[in-house]
């Protein structure tokens, strides 16, 4: 059954039209957006920025632009690469955004690997990252603890996390 969470919360799905609209009419709540425009909710704001990946719906459907978002809670700002490559777009987020975090992907194959994930975490000028896409399937399989390391030598943080836990910054 599509949507049980966002219909048992009633959370608002804001994503590119596209997708929002296709969300929309298999029933969810939606908020169609695009990219660059700050969004703002109780909670800070959100803003959706370029992502370098395919983008289409369970049912083949093109789903827009594929995204990243920068989400700002309590001053703090993080950004989550969504499925990308290492692409020019991470230098400019990080010298108008100026993020705190970013959840980065390292599986490659699919998305970039831990050598332009570490270029990634540079030129947002990072303190922390979060890597993520990794290890679900064979053509993923990547060692967050490389990525550690190299991190470590340029003086970034690497939080490796598991399912279900939860960190602060």
């Amino acid at each position: 059954m599509r949507y049980r969470l966002q219909k048992k919360t009633g959370a608002l799905i804001s994503a590119m039209v596209e997708l929002a609209n296709w969300c929309g009419a298999h029933g969810a709540n939606v908020n169609p957006v695009q990219m660059g425009g700050l969004i703002p909710r109780k909670w800070g704001m959100l803003r959706f920025v370029p992502a370098f990946h395919s983008s289409s719906t369970p049912d083949g459907k093109y789903a827009g632009m594929p995204t990243g978002v920068i989400l700002e809670i309590d001053g703090r700002k993080i950004y989550h690469c969504g499925d990308t490559c290492l692409n020019s777009e991470m230098k400019v987020i990080g010298e108008v955004y100026n993020p705190d975090m970013m959840l980065v992907p390292i599986g490659s194959h699919y998305t970039m690997d831990i050598d332009d994930a570490v270029i990634a975490a540079e030129w947002t000028g990072v303190k922390a990252v979060v890597p993520m896409h990794y290890n679900t399937f064979p053509q993923i399989k990547a060692n967050p603890e490389i990525l550690k390391e190299k991190l470590r030598a340029k003086g970034v943080e690497c939080i490796i996390m598991n399912p279900g836990q939860t960190i602060s910054i």
